[in-house]
C-alpha cells in the first residue's frame, strides 16, 4: 500500500495500520492474560484512536447524525465497543447527559475510568447485561464485522433498544 499522507508516514502510523487487524483483538472474549501481540496491538490502538483521521471522522459523523436528528439531550445512549471512551466524552460535551459504554476489553474500560468516564463496564456486545428496552440510541460503530456471532449481537442490541 502506498501512503500519500506524509504526516502519517513520518509518524510511523502506516506501519501500525499495515500490521493490525481489529478482528485479532476483539473477535473473542478476553480470558486471563492477553498474548503479547494482542496486548501490544491494543496499546498502540489506544494511542492512535484520539487523533487518527479515521477515528476522528467516525466520531464526527456519529455526533453529526445524533445532533441533527432532533434527539433530546436527555436520551439514553449506549456506545457498544466504546474503546477508550472518546465518543462518550464528546457526546457529553455536546450536552448528552445519559451516555453509557461497554467494551469487551478490560484495558479499554480502565482507560475510560482513568479519563473520568464512570458509566462504562466490561461486557460482551452479544450479552450486555442491560435490561430490555434500556436505551433510546445504541451506537455500535465499527465493531459488528469483528464479532463472530453477529446475529446474536444484533438481536441483543434490538433487545436493549426501546421500541
Amino acid at each position: 500500500m502506498r501512503w500519500r499522507c506524509r504526516s502519517l508516514r513520518q509518524k510511523g502510523w502506516h506501519k501500525l495500520l499495515n500490521e493490525i487487524s481489529i478482528g485479532n483483538i476483539y473477535s473473542k472474549p478476553f480470558a486471563g492474560d492477553l498474548p503479547d501481540m494482542r496486548a501490544e496491538y491494543e496499546r498502540k490502538y489506544h494511542l492512535i484512536e484520539k487523533n487518527l483521521w479515521w477515528f476522528v471522522a467516525r466520531r464526527d459523523m456519529i455526533r453529526g447524525i445524533l445532533n441533527n436528528s432532533g434527539a433530546q439531550k436527555s436520551v439514553r445512549i449506549v456506545d457498544v465497543g466504546c474503546s477508550g471512551g472518546l465518543l462518550i466524552s464528546e457526546l457529553q460535551k455536546d450536552g448528552y447527559s445519559d451516555v453509557s459504554g461497554i467494551d469487551i476489553s478490560p484495558e479499554a474500560i480502565k482507560i475510560c475510568k482513568s479519563s473520568g468516564i464512570a458509566n462504562t463496564k466490561i461486557a460482551d456486545a452479544r450479552s450486555t447485561g442491560f435490561k430490555d428496552a434500556s436505551f433510546d440510541v445504541v451506537i455500535a460503530s465499527d465493531i459488528l464485522e469483528h464479532i463472530r456471532d453477529d446475529r446474536a449481537a444484533i438481536l441483543e442490541w434490538k433487545r436493549i433498544l426501546k421500541k
